[in-house]
């Protein structure tokens, strides 16, 4: 059984996304680097995402949120 670099970048998403709150996301250089992963993975495979866990999906489009309400 092979593991993709998706799946490992996925599964390291169920470790950040839950740490990403207002407070960190005033961090430019943080900020930036975050969205910019959660666009590349959102790109390259829209499928991968779709097949979250729900809690997790939901965190992600709130950090979204978050940022373009702020």
């Amino acid at each position: 059984m092979s593991i993709s670099a998706t799946e490992v970048v996925l599964f390291g998403l169920t470790v950040i996304v839950p740490l990403m709150d207002a407070s960190l996301l005033q961090f430019p250089s943080l900020c930036s680097q975050y969205y910019k992963l959660i666009a590349f993975i959102s790109e390259l495979r829209p499928d991968k995402i779709l097949e979250l866990q729900p809690t997790l999906l939901d965190m992600i489009l709130s950090s979204v949120h978050l940022s373009l309400t702020k």
